[in-house]
């Protein structure tokens, strides 16, 4: 196995250590290889959380992950040669309040003479952006990669012999002597890391059927963070392996007084890959050329004859689970890289994608715009990485996000009497909110083209006004509080209502004829020019904000009396100053690079293309924007009552047992977060589906059969050859444009995201179904034939394996299947829904989806 993955290594340049240092594990379980640092990033790689060792897992399992059987990890990190310092092109100049650097000026703030002869001194850690730049060469610089695998019931002990051979190799006594204790703890990165997660604890045995994985991050108090969620799973969870390490294990640090500390502490954090490249990993990994491959039947089919066989395991089967993790590995160190490219400057990955693309807009902008522009954006303090969002006024932008200004993507079914067989197409609009971004004119065939502008959030106040027209006619952006009613000549819906009670509480309802709710100036504007009426409303709210004020002198006991302070609103405006065009080019220039260096590498076939499209739809868009936080720690009722204000937090019981309730607290209100500015968020998805509702009028409401969000079906039989050639003139390649996505000759959708059509053109068939896995389904019905009938549709397996579906059998099942038939598929319990109901996390459930009966 070894030599299998060290030779794909070796194709790609690197080159294979025989003898390593305080290594003392099996050189067949454990092997390191290296590359020089110039080579490595020529490559196309970054060096990933500023060359600190970062691990990549993966276990494999017999089908349940409470079952696991192999053990696969890979960690990079540099080792640094000798620094070799050249300082060059010196330009005379000052720094600006702004921290920009004006020509023609000089500032005497250096440590070391300037060697460009000005005599001045010169500061040893000079930045580009002061004129002169400082080259570090490190001669004999060197990226190391280990990887290293185990099996199951080998855990306990060897995972934490491999993270202090990691440990002890990649930090050693030199350099990393000199971090921070807070920078000492080894990340953990595995795609879809809680079933990964769930697998570990259940190989060091800290959970079984009876113990439920969040019993182990149960929090004490809300300083004691174990875990951070992410919808139904987790996004990071910390694991402290000191309990596990050897009694010599030693952890080097920077303490008190810069003197160097120890301790027996291995604080690890495990983070979720999947948040940061939000997609399977075989399509991943061809972009950085390693095959996925299948996972062995062995480990997913109970009726294989090797399943659950720990000596059935074979070097082929090792080879394909090491060979995942190091794909994550140079997957991510790709990924750093792209995103690096467009304008990330941080060393350390983020949690997520949108992370990734938030810093990516806000240091873009903060280093291209110019004096007389808007700061948009800011650091806590100059040496900071980290920016935050210069919103004037967070309570009014908190306010209108908590009260329903954000509307997101209409997926709707349109005319079921056109579904069924004849002529469809499926137009799908070019990477949709970034084309929002950018857009600054929508084409609208019936009721005129519509100007876009975003809001200069830092200019963000109440409107004084009382005039709605007056103010729909200004230059202001912002938002209004209305009554609205819908004309009887608006055909599509563009204004929702929020459904208040039973199964759909909290969906948008679209055939609403009238309603109250917060629509941006953008929204209004568009809605007036359809013929809605709007009236505006008075909109009242206070809140505590957090502050307090002394309303009476010091008490004899030298007590003060204070009371709490108030943010208040009582109107029906919010305005903001027009953002000027050229503000706009500068906030989104990184929406156009990115774009722009997509085409190209698909014009070249490079296969970067598809982490840039990722980066692109994922991060570089509006979604960090309109991020709301909300703070959840697993505990007990009885550390909630004692550590957990009332005031500020709440408690959710889950888990009833003797003597102890597990539950969630949670922070009393989402809170917004520094990056959000939710009124530009919700200018972005209205840009959007303004975009989407102009191609509708087009086509003609009377032909649309289905909408998601940056698409429409159609039937074509009813459209004139003029109309089908207006909406063929919008086809393109650019921002802001449309795609043809398929013709089709069979669509029925029965509700949204749950539908089904056959290609004309290749005649395969798709279905979508919102809750469960169509893949899944298919896989399982294929499994219940005989040999003899899954060899009539092309299977060329042995008898003892069922392999993969075939792509004649899906086509067959799919074009069979009937959307109101009950759907069987499998699926994996979730974390958060097994604590819920009391079940065992990790393990495949059957699922059964049935759509509502005809009417």
């Amino acid at each position: 196995m070894t030599c299998r993955m060290q030779q794909v290594l070796e194709k790609k340049g690197w080159k294979h250590l025989k003898q390593v240092a305080d290594v003392k594990l099996e050189h067949s379980r454990f092997n390191i290889m290296e590359m020089g640092r110039s080579a490595y990033l020529k490559q196309g790689y970054s060096i990933i959380n500023n060359g600190k060792p970062t691990v990549f897992a993966d276990f494999e399992t017999d089908r349940d992950f409470t079952a696991p059987n192999l053990l696969t990890v890979s960690c990079v990190w540099t080792k640094n040669g000798t620094p070799v310092k050249t300082i060059t092109n010196h330009t005379d100049g000052v720094m600006n309040e702004k921290n920009r650097w004006i020509e023609g000026k000089h500032k005497p703030h250096f440590k070391e003479v300037c060697p460009c002869g000005c005599g001045e001194s010169f500061r040893k850690n000079i930045s580009k952006r002061t004129g002169a730049t400082r080259i570090d060469k490190r001669k004999g610089a060197k990226v190391q990669m280990a990887y290293a695998w185990m099996y199951a019931d080998e855990v306990k002990e060897m995972w934490p012999l491999v993270l202090e051979a990691l440990h002890n190799v990649a930090y050693g006594t030199g350099k990393y002597a000199k971090l921070s204790k807070k920078d000492t703890h080894m990340t953990v990165y595995a795609h879809n890391m809680v079933v990964d997660y769930i697998a570990m604890e259940t190989s060091m045995g800290n959970i079984d059927g009876n113990r439920h994985p969040f019993k182990n991050l149960v929090s004490v108090d809300s300083d004691d963070k174990k875990f951070i969620p992410r919808g139904s799973g987790m996004l990071a969870v910390n694991i402290d392996m000191s309990d596990y390490m050897s009694d010599k294990f030693e952890r080097r640090f920077v303490g008190k007084d810069f003197k160097i500390e120890t301790d027996k502490h291995f604080p690890t954090e495990w983070r979720d890959s999947f948040a940061l490249m939000p997609t399977a990993l075989a399509p991943l990994s061809a972009v950085v050329g390693m095959d996925k491959g299948h996972t062995p039947e062995k480990f997913i089919n109970a009726n294989h004859p090797d399943f659950g066989k720990k000596e059935a395991i074979t070097a082929d089967d090792i080879h394909y689970a090491v060979n995942d993790t190091v794909s994550l590995l140079l997957i991510t160190a790709a990924f750093l890289r792209t995103v690096s490219s467009f304008g990330y400057q941080r060393h350390d990955l983020p949690y997520t994608i949108s992370s990734a693309g938030y810093h990516i807009i806000a240091s873009s902008y903060a280093k291209e715009c110019l004096d007389e522009m808007p700061r948009l954006f800011s650091k806590e303090k100059p040496s900071s990485k980290s920016y935050f969002t210069n919103v004037a006024d967070k309570f009014l932008d908190t306010m209108l996000r908590r009260d329903g200004i954000l509307v997101g993507g209409m997926t709707r079914v349109f005319n079921r009497h056109l579904h069924g067989f004849g002529s469809f197409v499926a137009v799908d609009g070019r990477s949709f909110y970034p084309s929002a971004m950018i857009a600054t004119l929508i084409k609208n065939s019936r009721y005129g083209d519509i100007e876009v502008f975003m809001p200069d959030w830092t200019t963000m106040k109440q409107y004084k006004g009382n005039n709605l027209q007056e103010l729909l006619d200004s230059e202001y952006e912002g938002a209004v509080y209305c009554h609205w009613v819908r004309p009887d000549t608006e055909e599509i819906g563009i204004i929702p209502n929020t459904v208040e009670s039973g199964v759909r509480k909290g969906s948008l309802d679209w055939d609403a004829q009238e309603g109250r709710r917060w629509l941006t100036l953008f929204q209004a504007r568009f809605a007036t020019s359809r013929g809605y009426v709007l009236t505006p409303e008075t909109f009242e709210k206070r809140e505590l904000n957090g502050n307090f004020k002394v309303v009476h002198s010091e008490t004899e006991e030298g007590v003060k009396s204070v009371e709490p302070l108030y943010d208040e609103f009582s109107g029906w405006a919010i305005v903001c100053d027009r953002m000027t065009q050229a503000t706009r080019e500068v906030l989104v220039k990184p929406v156009h690079k990115a774009y722009n260096t997509r085409l190209v590498q698909k014009a070249n076939k490079d296969p970067m293309a598809f982490l840039t499209k990722i980066v692109l739809n994922g991060g570089i868009s509006f979604g960090k924007f309109g991020e709301m936080r909300e703070n959840t720690f697993i505990t007990t009722e009885h550390n909630y009552i004692e550590n957990f204000d009332d005031a500020d937090w709440d408690f959710k019981p889950v888990v009833e047992e003797v003597g102890c309730t597990y539950g969630y607290a949670t922070s009393n209100e989402k809170q917004s977060a520094p990056n959000a500015c939710h009124l530009f968020a919700s200018y972005i998805t209205d840009v959007a589906r303004c975009m989407l509702v102009s191609m509708a009028d087009t086509i003609g409401a009377s032909n649309i059969v289905y909408c998601d969000t940056d698409s429409w079906r159609f039937r074509t039989e009813n459209v004139s050859k003029a109309t089908l050639k207006e909406i063929e003139s919008t086809y393109g390649a650019e921002l802001t444009q449309w795609d043809k996505e398929y013709d089709a000759d069979y669509f029925q959708a029965v509700a949204p995201k749950s539908y089904k059509f056959r290609d004309s053109n290749t005649n395969d068939v798709v279905v979508k179904m919102k809750g469960v896995s169509i893949k899944s389904a298919i896989q399982k019905a294929w499994v219940a034939l005989s040999h003899a009938e899954r060899v009539s549709y092309g299977y060329t397996g042995t008898t003892v394996e069922h392999g993969q579906a075939t792509k004649a059998f899906k086509n067959d099942w799919l074009w069979t299947l009937d959307l109101y038939d009950e759907i069987v598929a499998d699926r994996v319990n979730g974390i958060r829904s097994s604590f819920r109901n009391g079940s065992e996390a990790g393990v495949w459930q059957e699922v059964k989806k049935q759509m509502k009966v005809r009417t």
